[in-house]
C-alpha cells in the first residue's frame, strides 16, 4: 500500500480532527499515514511519500498563510505525486447555492494564490467557536 503524509494548518482544532479522521479511514485501508501540524512540517521530506494531503481552514476568508506558503514553497515536489486538498469551513457545511460559491471561491483563490491544482478536493463544514466569541456578547 501507499504511505501518505496530510500536513495541515489549523485554527481552532477542527482542521486537526478531519486531518486525523482521514488518517484513520486511509490507515484501516492498508496506507501508511502520517499526519503534520504545517508548523512543524518544515523537516518533513514530500519526496520520502508515494501522495500528499494538504488540508486548511478558513479564517478571516483565508485559508492560513503557512499553508499557503508550504504549498507554493513544494509545489514542485506536490505536482510529481498524488495529491489531495481538504478546506474546512462554515461555508463548505453551507449546501445552499450561497455557501457552495463562497466555499468555491476560497478554494479558486487558494488555487490561484499556490498556484497548485490538486488531484481530488474535498470541502468540509467547520466549526464556529462561539464560546472564542463571547467578546461580542459582553457588555
Amino acid at each position: 500500500m501507499a504511505s501518505i503524509v496530510t500536513i495541515y494548518g489549523t485554527g481552532e482544532g477542527q482542521t486537526a480532527k478531519v486531518a486525523d479522521r482521514i488518517d484513520d479511514e486511509l490507515g484501516t485501508r492498508g496506507h501508511e499515514t502520517t499526519t503534520v501540524n504545517v508548523s512543524e512540517a518544515g523537516s518533513v521530506e514530500l519526496a520520502d511519500f508515494d501522495a500528499v494531503l494538504i488540508g486548511a481552514s478558513i479564517h478571516m476568508g483565508r485559508h492560513q498563510k503557512a499553508v499557503r506558503k508550504f504549498v507554493t514553497a513544494n509545489r514542485d515536489v506536490l505536482v510529481t505525486k498524488p495529491t489531495g486538498f481538504f478546506q474546512v469551513s462554515g461555508a463548505s457545511g453551507d449546501t445552499s447555492e450561497v455557501g457552495e460559491a463562497e466555499a468555491f471561491g476560497y478554494l479558486d483563490e487558494f488555487i490561484d494564490a499556490t498556484n497548485w491544482r490538486p488531484d481530488r478536493i474535498g470541502l468540509f463544514g467547520g466549526h464556529f467557536a462561539f464560546r472564542s466569541m463571547a467578546f461580542w456578547c459582553e457588555r
